[in-house]
């Protein structure tokens, strides 16, 4: 055999190696936070990088819980905050937020 079919079989292997390692890199997280009017929600730990898996909406929450509703689809990952900028307020409602974690510091 040539050096070249081991050459492409070592670079086959690494590009498995590497896809492995990028998957492992996926670490599941979640965070309760305090609604607010539709923009910037605080989440600690959470970039732009990541993946947003839920964002769902306890509706009186602090009461009692009248409702669950999925946001998911209005929000976007940004550095320590998630954003729904025109959609829809949670004031006074709790939101799960749920993510995996592809950034390491």
């Amino acid at each position: 055999m040539s050096n070249h079919v081991y050459e492409d079989a070592a670079l086959r292997l690494n590009q498995k190696t590497e896809e492995s390692r990028l998957l492992d890199l996926k670490v599941p997280k979640h965070q309760l936070i305090a609604g607010g009017a539709a923009g910037d929600l605080a989440v600690t730990g959470i970039t732009v990088n990541d993946e947003i898996v839920e964002v769902l909406q306890y509706v009186g929450a602090g009461v009692s819980v009248t409702n669950i509703v999925d946001l998911t689809a209005e929000f976007t990952p940004g550095l320590g905050v998630i954003n729904n900028a025109a959609g829809t307020a949670s004031t006074g409602s709790k939101l799960m937020v749920r993510w995996n974690q592809k950034t390491f510091v």
